[in-house]
């Protein structure tokens, strides 16, 4: 800031400051008080897997092409004063501007072993701060291009707790060199959030050259909603790969529907009198029946402190379960069973069946 002085002249002497561009790295606010510029912080630009859900762990290690980064940095403004706006470069020509401390992002391609992103920072009163921080980039670049086509965009998706929904998918597969070889797959990685029913996902055909499609089911999830980042790697037959590559994440909502408790039917328990079966031995059969079709949870307490769990699909025309058990117990005791369902919906009520079983003599 250049040096005041008091500039005569008038009733009252008044304090005058020459203030020219910059003023030694100061700004002034509306009320004329002097505030110094924002800061970055050495080293504060840290970066993690878009998809990651834990937001506070960070990794150390080589940016991957291709995928989805978070990139977030530290900067501090004057004491009373706000960071609104944060510009990214990240070396490629490519701009992103943010009113937040972080941006996700994605190299398409490599740049160098090492990339320098660039952060530049405006508070309020337009004061301005920048540094460079230097990102290692893997040098792994994949011969197979892989490009997600369907869905191209994040989806949110309301589904039953009773029903599954099919989701297709797509993708294109080529030679990043040009290469006039044919691809042809040998290994494809596909995952998908372990809610998933089953993790089911339909055989990948190609439909037209280079274009492959196939349908995930989604549903039946355990009753949460969430969230979903498909990822996918394919190897060819020349052992070239595409790299680990993400398509839009998929919300998927689930609603309740009315909904009908399913059925026990206890058909026996008797003594099971296979081979090497003692008198203890007792075989239990019962149904279980939903209108549904739910996936339901079953337990049997045998009366002896033992539990047995299991669960049954296919359950609108009928499940058969048929379990056997030792008891320990001096024979002619009565061991009450108890047998217990649940369909896994929201609200959902436990339903008991009992029956008796008499250890023989």
């Amino acid at each position: 800031m250049l040096p005041c002085r008091w500039v005569p002249g008038s009733t009252f002497a008044v304090l005058a400051c020459l203030m020219a561009a910059g003023c030694g790295g100061d700004n002034y606010n509306k009320d004329r008080v002097a505030v110094k510029p924002p800061s970055i912080l050495n080293d504060s630009l840290k970066w993690q897997r878009a998809s990651a859900t834990d937001k506070t762990k960070w990794e150390q290690g080589e940016v991957q092409v291709g995928l989805d980064y978070r990139y977030t940095v530290g900067a501090v403004p004057d004491i009373g004063g706000t960071i609104v706006r944060y510009e990214w470069r990240f070396g490629d020509d490519a701009l992103e501007s943010t009113a937040v401390p972080y941006v996700d992002y994605k190299f398409s391609t490599s740049v160098g072993a090492f990339v320098t992103v660039n952060v530049k920072v405006t508070d309020g009163y337009g004061a301005k701060a920048e540094r460079d921080f230097v990102v290692p980039l893997s040098q792994d670049v994949m011969p197979l291009r892989l490009t997600p086509t369907k869905p191209d965009e994040k989806l949110e998706i309301n589904i039953d707790e009773s029903e599954i929904r099919d989701i297709p998918f797509e993708f294109t597969l080529e030679t990043i060199s040009g290469s006039p070889d044919p691809v042809i797959i040998e290994d494809i990685e596909f995952e998908v959030d372990d809610h998933m029913v089953g993790g089911r996902y339909s055989q990948i055909i190609e439909t037209r050259p280079g274009t492959y499609s196939f349908t995930v089911t989604y549903g039946k999830s355990g009753l949460i909603d969430y969230t979903d980042t498909p990822t996918i790697e394919v190897t060819d037959t020349q052992g070239r790969r595409s790299g680990i590559v993400e398509w839009p994440s998929i919300t998927i909502h689930i609603t309740s529907a009315p909904n009908t408790a399913p059925k026990i039917t206890v058909v026996n328990v008797a003594p099971d009198i296979g081979e090497g079966k003692g008198s203890g031995s007792a075989r239990l059969n019962f149904t279980i029946q939903d209108a549904e079709n739910d996936y339901v949870d079953w337990a049997v307490e045998w009366g002896d402190g033992n539990k047995t769990v299991g669960a049954a699909t296919g359950t609108r025309v009928g499940r058969s379960v048929s379990i056997g058990h030792e008891y320990s117990n001096p024979a002619g005791t009565e061991m009450p069973i108890t047998i217990t369902v649940n369909d896994r919906r929201r609200n959902s009520q436990d339903v008991f069946a009992n029956a008796m079983f008499v250890i023989e003599q």
